[in-house]
């Protein structure tokens, strides 16, 4: 009989409509950051973009991307780390962060 009830409320289950429960409006969706952009990959479409024409500072991950591109053109042989690299009176005024 356990079984039986079992089976039953398991199949009712299965059959009740799925919704959209844990979806988010687009007009309440919001990012405790000042800047954001979502892109889809394939087709550059812009999902989400939030301060996206803001001047900023680079953010931490930008800055150790740009490390991990130059250490990958190393290791290829596109650049070597004797390459003199110019940078402009205002950049190579600027502090580190």
């Amino acid at each position: 009989m356990r079984k039986l009830i079992c089976l039953i409320l398991c199949a009712l289950i299965l059959c009740l409509p799925v919704s959209g429960a844990g979806q988010l409006p687009e007009d309440t969706f919001s990012l405790a950051c000042d800047a954001a952009v979502l892109m889809e990959r394939q087709t550059g479409t812009i999902l989400y973009a939030k301060g996206e024409n803001e001047r900023l500072s680079p953010a931490s991950v930008t800055k150790v991307m740009t490390l991990l591109l130059v250490a990958e053109a190393v290791d290829n042989g596109s650049v070597s780390p004797e390459d003199t690299v110019t940078a402009s009176a205002r950049a190579a005024s600027m502090g580190g962060s």
